[in-house]
């Protein structure tokens, strides 16, 4: 296995997670497309501003950011072979709690589910 740095984390040549990693790649062949469901998580918040910066030398940078007024905003979505479903926004960061709410009123009750659900996370910089 080879990453576009040419190194890979020392702890997948222990004989374990490489077992763990091995199981999942093996059942992908008898994955079927349409019945996958990938759940996407994306956060935009304005919390990460840049308090220091680079300006012209000798020159005093000015710059306007939000004072202690953050706002964070998180878009949940999945993604099926026939395309986006079940989006939802949620004011603040989302929970354990309120993942599951998401997933059982949008997608039903995980315990009854026929598919694979994978979920990825996102947070973008404003």
């Amino acid at each position: 296995m080879t990453s576009a740095c040419g190194s890979l984390a020392a702890e997948q040549d222990r004989p374990d997670v490489a077992a763990a990693h091995a199981a999942p790649k093996a059942e992908q062949p008898s994955l079927k497309a349409p019945r996958l469901v990938f759940i996407d998580e994306t956060a935009v918040t304005t919390k990460m501003v840049h308090h220091h910066d680079r300006g012209p030398r000798r020159e005093r940078l000015a710059a306007s950011v939000p004072h202690v007024h953050w706002k964070t905003l998180t878009s949940v979505a999945a993604l099926r072979f026939e395309g986006m479903t079940a989006s939802y926004v949620t004011d603040g960061a989302t929970d354990g709690p309120t993942f599951i709410a998401y997933v059982e009123q949008a997608l039903g009750n995980p315990s009854t589910l026929s598919q694979p659900v994978s979920r990825t996370q996102t947070t973008i910089q404003l």
